[in-house]
C-alpha cells in the first residue's frame, strides 16, 4: 500500500556497461516534482498516493527517455533503472556566431 509521502529510492545505471549515470533527471508527470541521480546513479523522491495513476520520466542527453508508472514503485524498497544510449544523438554541437554589420 501507498503510503502519504513515501519516499521512493532507485539506482540510474547504463543499459551496456552497468556504470552509473549521473545527472539524470527524474519528473513525475503533471505534478512539480522531480529530482536528478547523483554521481552514483542514486535518486530519491517523495510521492503521495494520488500519484497512483502518474508516471516517472528519466531523462538525460544522450540516453533514450524511459517511462515508468508510479504504482511499479509501490512493491520495492528500491528501484533500478537501466538506461540505453541514443546512438543517434549528436557527438558534438558547433555554433557559428556571425558578426553583422549595420549599414548607415
Amino acid at each position: 500500500m501507498l503510503l502519504f509521502g513515501q519516499q521512493i529510492f532507485g539506482t540510474v545505471i547504463d543499459f551496456k556497461d552497468g556504470k552509473p549515470v549521473e545527472f539524470v533527471s527524474i519528473v513525475i508527470t503533471g505534478k512539480n516534482i522531480a529530482a536528478v541521480s547523483d554521481k552514483d546513479g542514486k535518486f530519491s523522491l517523495k510521492i503521495s498516493p494520488d500519484f497512483h495513476n502518474d508516471s516517472i520520466k528519466f531523462l538525460r542527453v544522450g540516453y533514450h527517455t524511459y517511462d515508468v508508472k508510479v504504482s511499479e514503485f509501490i512493491e520495492r524498497d528500491n528501484y533500478n533503472v537501466s538506461l540505453k544510449k541514443n546512438v543517434n544523438d549528436l557527438e558534438e554541437v558547433v555554433v557559428q556566431i556571425k558578426r553583422l554589420r549595420k549599414r548607415m
